[in-house]
């Protein structure tokens, strides 16, 4: 179960801010809000077989995403179901 949140001040051009987890180049969980402020999370549930797994978050907003100046600005935690 990976669970992430990150904490934004808005985007330029759009009222809604993406973000989706991708896990070795594969986007899983992709989420769309009409957030422009304040902190915005999800979670998935995926199976990673291997030991050299690559895990991030990314904006695909298609825009660029101003992050809050707050500590810390997102986070990920992994968790074993």
């Amino acid at each position: 179960m990976l669970n992430w949140t990150v904490a934004i001040e808005g985007s330029d051009l759009t009222p809604f801010i993406r973000f989706a987890l991708e896990v070795n180049g594969e986007v899983f969980s992709p989420i769309a809000l009409p957030v422009s402020v304040g902190l915005i999370s999800g979670s998935s549930l995926v199976v990673l077989a291997y030991t050299n797994t690559k895990v991030s978050l990314i904006n695909n907003t298609g825009d660029t995403v101003r992050l809050a100046d707050v500590a810390p600005i997102a986070n990920l935690v992994i968790s074993k179901v």
